[in-house]
């Protein structure tokens, strides 16, 4: 299932003072076994593309995917998106916590 949540259902729903003690202890942790892959390639006309994945932090059931597009004739000159995936076979922690 694909669930696209705009900027003020996802404020709704975190807490900014959590979402950022996460991602420090995140970027702190130390390493996992998943050796993350980027991956960069030009599009057609100036610009590129670059997907980092994936994102994965020890005893959390979860990845990410990151994919940015960097046009220097566009504004903002760089777009992108993240997406949060979780291993297939797992169970989802909260399966109604975004009905």
């Amino acid at each position: 299932m694909t669930l696209l949540l705009t900027r003020s259902r996802i404020t709704e729903l975190l807490d900014p003072d959590t979402v950022m003690t996460g991602l420090r202890a995140g970027f702190l942790a130390a390493g996992t076994d998943v050796r993350p892959l980027r991956v960069r390639t030009d599009l057609p006309g100036p610009g590129t593309a670059t997907a980092l994945l994936p994102g994965v932090i020890d005893r959390i059931p979860a990845y990410t995917v990151k994919v940015n597009a960097k046009s220097p004739d566009a504004t903002p000159a760089l777009r992108g998106l993240r997406g949060l995936g979780r291993p297939l076979g797992r169970p989802s922690p909260c399966p109604s916590r975004f009905s």
